[in-house]
């Protein structure tokens, strides 16, 4: 993602509940987390109103999630991938079946996947990054 200071987001997958998505920073010198006496606290928690969450990032204060829950409404399909602003409800873009973690390429501006199906193959997409012009399927 594109945060200052440089951070992680992990989100927290549950079938039963809406996950949350937990934010921790990091030490830019070194690239760790920021820790106060070897523990590391985190520095914001979204309730996303996301279930099946599988991963996360912030693009310029754009919040993305991706879920492995179908997306139901029209263009429907297996996956779904929630883009808003914090706070904010989110918009369901299309997204591939068992979607996992999400990176940011910040040379290319393209949002990547990939996918987890134990009795398939393995897949990697990527979408261009059109936050400042409405994200589109």
């Amino acid at each position: 993602g594109t945060t200052d200071p440089p951070s992680i987001l992990a989100g927290e997958y549950s079938t039963s509940i809406v996950g949350r998505a937990h934010r921790w920073d990091l030490d830019e010198t070194t690239g760790r987390l920021v820790t106060a006496y070897k523990v590391a606290k985190n520095s914001a928690t979204y309730h996303t109103g996301v279930s099946h969450m599988q991963g996360g990032l912030t693009v310029d204060g754009h919040l993305f999630i991706s879920s492995s829950y179908p997306k139901l409404t029209w263009p429907v399909s297996p996956g779904t991938l929630w883009a808003g602003e914090p706070g904010e409800d989110a918009q369901d873009h299309q997204w591939p079946l068992l979607p996992e973690d999400l990176y940011y390429d910040v040379f290319l501006d393209r949002i990547w996947t990939c996918t987890e199906d134990p009795n398939s193959r393995f897949c990697t997409y990527a979408i261009q990054n059109k936050v400042k012009s409405g994200l589109c399927d």
